[in-house]
């Protein structure tokens, strides 16, 4: 894989850009035709719910359409786009379906214009009536992702904690899923073995959940590497990614690697766990690397060991392998919170890019990067951060790809990023440094 992709060096734009609308044809026509509502809606099941068609006025864009049925009179439906619609909550104008009604039929539709190698978690957010207000504030807008809907038909469906359902949308050029989904012409492979615990933290002080997931062929094989993960539960539940190391590892693409993750029991410690936390180490060789050491033999060499996360689980991978060198010598930083700790969530570089700004040696650590287009200043940041890292000796892989802050992108990335830095058996030995 190459996972080098040329980038811009100037400054992106703070927003993404607002998608194109055009009027959603297939819905019209589809009523004009005589079809009902309910045909329509079992049409875009059957279609994987959303129509994908070529976009004459962009080649490099495909028209999205989405259609969900008109009860009320008062209601709107929203289409959330993520990270656009996150970025541009303030006015979610641009994001209102159509309303489409012939002859008694009553629906939701909306065709946006949408880079052709764009995947994205979306969503349908169903309000009576709409509160122009709703993205005033992040403490209002983030109760919306507990109520929303899915995409009609059988897609994948992510569910948040608080139950809401929304949909991964994946267009036709979008990077590949390696692993991610499973081939129904190949014999399914054998799940891995998943142990889940709790440790009460005697070192941060606040209790966390924790995971290890050993691939089938570990017993026999022997563990050959180790990935220490932030954001355990969403890994493992809402967007899970484990299945496609246990198609990774029967391919021979990955090693048999010990894959430990973790998550603050109360998300509200989050940020106290990932935000540039010196004693994050400490946690991860003396309670976590133990508790997990406990299932399997694990390398203790850290050019074995990768460490990774996104958002500020990406902040703290680049803290962790700048700080700690001795528990992990690879990471994977995705979507990097390199504004940290900036109270504002602005544009200002933050600690974490002055720390390495200031000098110091990062020859020997090896770094798979990635961050989405569409993700404001957190673009800007993250390409400082591959330019500091790399001044510092560090081996950088890094891509940019279409899409946001979401873990629809990231479960790819890593996935990716294992096979990157830990290598596989199918070449007959694992990666080894140049």
């Amino acid at each position: 894989m190459n996972a080098s992709i040329a980038t811009p060096s100037s400054s992106p734009p703070f927003l993404p850009p607002i998608p194109r609308r055009s009027s959603p044809t297939r819905v019209v026509d589809a009523l004009a035709r005589g079809a009902s509502a309910e045909d329509v809606l079992a049409e875009a099941a059957r279609v994987g719910g959303a129509w994908i068609d070529p976009d004459p006025d962009a080649p490099d864009h495909r028209i999205v359409t989405v259609v969900r049925r008109l009860e009320h009179d008062d209601e709107s439906a929203v289409l959330l786009i993520d990270t656009v619609t996150h970025l541009h909550r303030s006015d979610l104008a641009p994001f209102v379906l159509d309303r489409v009604e012939h002859e008694g039929s009553r629906l939701h539709a909306g065709a946006f214009s949408l880079p052709a190698t764009l995947r994205a978690t979306v969503a349908l957010l169903v309000e009576r009536p709409l509160d122009p207000e709703l993205g005033a504030t992040r403490e209002r807008w983030r109760p919306v992702y507990d109520r929303t809907e899915a995409l009609p038909g059988d897609g994948e469906v992510c569910v948040t904690a608080g139950g809401g359902r929304s949909s991964i949308l994946s267009l036709p050029d979008a990077l590949p899923e390696r692993f991610v989904r499973a081939d129904p012409s190949e014999d399914p492979v054998p799940a891995g073995t998943i142990h889940r615990g709790r440790i009460d933290s005697r070192i941060l002080g606040f209790p966390l959940d924790v995971w290890c997931h050993l691939p089938a062929n570990a017993a026999e094989r022997g563990v050959s590497g180790v990935a220490l993960l932030s954001d355990g539960d969403r890994l493992t539940s809402e967007v899970p990614m484990l299945p496609a190391l246990d198609r990774a590892s029967a391919a021979g693409a990955l090693v048999p690697a010990a894959t430990v993750l973790y998550a603050t029991a109360d998300p509200a410690d989050r940020p106290r766990a990932l935000g540039m936390n010196p004693a994050l180490a400490g946690f991860l060789t003396d309670e976590l690397l133990p508790w997990a050491g406990s299932f399997a033999a694990l390398p203790t060499d850290p050019e074995r060991r990768v460490v990774g996360g996104a958002s500020l689980g990406g902040l703290a991978a680049a803290d962790l392998v700048r700080r700690a060198p001795h528990v992990a010598r690879n990471a994977i930083v995705q979507s990097g919170s390199f504004w940290w700790p900036d109270p504002a969530d602005g544009a200002a570089p933050g600690e974490q890019l002055e720390l390495w700004r200031g000098g110091g040696s990062a020859a020997g650590i090896r770094i798979f990067q990635e961050v989405g287009e569409f993700e404001g200043h957190l673009l800007g940041l993250n390409r400082e951060f591959r330019a500091l890292a790399e001044g510092a000796g560090a081996a950088v892989q890094y891509r940019e790809y279409c899409g946001g802050h979401d873990f629809a992108c990231w479960r790819v990335g890593l996935v990716d990023g294992l096979i990157a830095l830990l290598g596989g058996e199918a070449s007959g030995a694992p990666a080894r440094r140049a």
